[in-house]
């Protein structure tokens, strides 16, 4: 599939989450077959991976990731976000915004697909804005400092206490190389005011200070759900997928859901689970 196509599908992983990737290539090639996808390699950890992509016939899109590496590191040094996951790859997700794409859907790769999601971009064309996501974070999550909280609702009132990078709509372009390289200046001040995600903290900041258009997708399109994480699920019709409880979410067609790969806690039990797409092909 041609990678230099309007509209396609980007994703992050390594050979830690073969398994994972494997399920959200499934879900994706299942209900988006016309859509072209790219996987970046979070790290150099990637034979998996890019042995997968050959088999599913979809892009290994390793470009710009040494560029995504240095902003990470002028910021986080060689600090681990997780046991072996430095803070700084987590920033090579952004490398979509340069990708070929002329407009994308990021996922993380632990969401899987349940229906058809060109919609997202008809909304998003529509929307004049620069990015559209799923939902916003907890505020931890991007900033940990309430005075620059406050400045960045004055310079961008969109961005607020900001939005998860996990699942997002946007284009090429909207980030770019010269403004990274500055806004990443003086690296040494930005540590303190960053919260706990890596490189979602840097894009709220990002945005933030470029006045980039932001907002929720939810906010033009009311059928979308309000989480990536249903009560119950149950399906209707082929390929349409809907929540079973919930006051705000009751009857609305799911576009993503979270997965959940290991044994979980009770309270887990309800997450869609990659079982259900490992015979779809």
């Amino acid at each position: 599939m041609d990678i230099h196509s309007k509209r396609g599908i980007f994703t992050c992983a390594n050979d830690n989450f073969v398994e994972s990737l494997k399920g959200f290539l499934i879900s994706a090639q299942k209900f988006n077959p016309d859509l072209p996808i790219c996987v970046i390699p979070f790290d150099n950890n990637h034979e998996k991976i890019e042995r997968l992509c050959k088999e599913f016939k979809v892009h290994f899109w390793d470009q710009h990731v040494d560029f995504f590496d240095h902003i990470g590191a002028k910021i986080f040094g060689n600090r681990n976000h997780r046991p072996n996951a430095k803070k700084k790859n987590y920033f090579r997700k952004l490398a979509s915004f340069l990708g070929p794409f002329e407009q994308f859907i990021f996922l993380d790769v632990s969401i899987r697909i349940l229906s058809d999601i060109t919609k997202v971009f008809s909304i998003y064309e529509h929307s004049e804005y620069d990015i559209l996501f799923y939902s916003r974070s907890l505020p931890f999550r991007n900033f940990h400092n309430d005075a620059l909280i406050e400045v960045l609702e004055v310079l961008n009132s969109d961005i607020r206490r900001g939005f998860a990078a996990g699942c997002f709509v946007s284009r090429a372009g909207v980030v770019k190389r010269s403004d990274l390289e500055t806004i990443s200046n003086p690296s040494e001040k930005l540590v303190p005011l960053l919260g706990g995600a890596p490189e979602q903290s840097f894009l709220n900041y990002f945005c933030g200070v470029t006045a980039t258009k932001c907002e929720r997708i939810i906010h033009f399109d009311k059928s979308f759900p309000m989480s990536l994480t249903p009560d119950l699920i149950e399906k209707r019709d082929e390929g349409e997928f809907y929540r079973k409880f919930g006051k705000v979410d009751a009857g609305k067609k799911l576009y993503f859901a979270l997965v959940r790969e290991r044994d979980t806690p009770e309270g887990h039990k309800d997450y869609w689970l990659i079982e259900e797409f490992k015979n779809a092909q």
